[in-house]
């Protein structure tokens, strides 16, 4: 032997563009996730008003605590006012002042407002449920969350995507 050490061997580094894409999947994983954006059909919003455990109710509390955004239009603004103010709810149980004055403060401090844009022809059955896919389109929403048979059966128009509260609870709640 010569006497003379060898240096120790340096472990090899990986390869650049390992690294690059190692570190962008860890930055992925801890960055926050953008917030789902979704439009409520109005009788979404009237059974989420019940004192009860149900879907429409947990999406409800879920909107309050702003875990997700409303997108709300001026048109399906004035229908959510327009139901509120109607004395009609009575045949849906207890829907006490205190729950609708909340869900006004909502509408007014924490939804997401958009403009009004119409539809170039008529999506749903019913040409007054149009108002909510206009409202997703033009909110940029990702769902549009009712439990409307007749805009259930769009399924999707145009990127947004049209599902029942109970569904949308499975997918995204608790």
């Amino acid at each position: 032997m010569n006497g003379a050490m060898k240096a120790p061997r340096r472990k090899a580094r990986p390869r650049a563009g390992l690294w690059r894409r190692l570190s962008a999947w860890l930055r992925r994983l801890v960055a926050p996730t953008p917030k789902l954006r979704v439009v409520l059909d109005t009788n979404v919003l009237v059974s989420g008003l019940l004192d009860n455990d149900e879907p429409p109710a947990q999406i409800l509390r879920q909107i309050y605590a702003g875990r997700w955004t409303w997108v709300v239009s001026p048109a399906t603004r004035r229908e959510v006012e327009l139901v509120l103010t109607k004395n009609d709810l009575r045949g849906l149980g207890a829907i006490g002042d205190a729950a609708k004055q909340r869900l006004r403060a909502a509408l007014r401090e924490t939804a997401v407002a958009t403009a009004n844009r119409p539809l170039p022809r008529q999506v749903s059955a019913h040409e007054s449920d149009d108002k909510f896919i206009a409202a997703a389109l033009a909110g940029r929403a990702d769902f549009l969350i009712s439990d409307d048979r007749h805009l259930l059966r769009v399924k999707r128009w145009r990127g947004v995507k049209i599902i029942s509260s109970a569904r949308f609870w499975l997918r995204f709640g608790g």
